[in-house]
């Protein structure tokens, strides 16, 4: 990706971070951040700029931006370039803060919360199949037990992550001609 073209996918993705709702974040949530993180690749580039390779194996499998402080705590090194997926934390009804930090408006809808991850992907570049996703996400969403199985994905839990997959390949097959 040229740097031109980098430059301007990072402002359409700051567009759309301008579009979310914000959170008066305390900073308490490092532990949201002990997983793999999934980001386009504008963002992933943006943050390699940043000394920060997010595909980068950690020994506690956190997110390789996960800083600890002079004063012991765990932080984000990357904040201000933070990918979609860490900036829906706290503004998507799937993804509440734990904390109790609060958003300035009504929190994003899971459909929303999606929607809003597939434009970051769109957006930023991936390998993935973001049209075809994205037909997949409102094929499921009009199936009640899909979008059960979705919503319960979206908050964690992965106890159901073969069925949803296999609901999700059954909806694609239905789909394509």
């Amino acid at each position: 990706m040229s740097r031109r073209n980098l430059q301007g996918r990072l402002q359409q993705l700051q567009e759309l971070y301008g579009r979310l709702p914000t959170v008066a974040c305390r900073g308490l949530c490092a532990s949201s951040c002990e997983q793999h993180v999934e980001a386009s690749d504008a963002e992933t580039s943006a943050i390699a700029a940043r000394g920060v390779d997010l595909q980068a194996p950690t020994t506690d499998g956190a997110c390789p931006a996960l800083r600890t402080n002079a004063f012991g705590q765990r932080r984000c090194s990357v904040h201000d370039s933070r990918p979609m997926i860490c900036r829906l934390w706290g503004v998507a009804e799937a993804m509440p803060c734990p904390h109790g930090c609060t958003t300035t408006a009504a929190p994003l809808t899971d459909i929303e919360t999606l929607e809003a991850l597939l434009d970051s992907f769109q957006i930023g570049g991936s390998a993935q199949d973001i049209d075809g996703m994205r037909t997949l996400l409102r094929s499921a969403a009009v199936d009640p037990h899909a979008a059960q199985l979705l919503a319960g994905f979206l908050r964690g839990d992965r106890s159901q992550s073969a069925e949803l997959a296999a609901l999700l390949l059954a909806g694609r097959r239905r789909i394509r001609p």
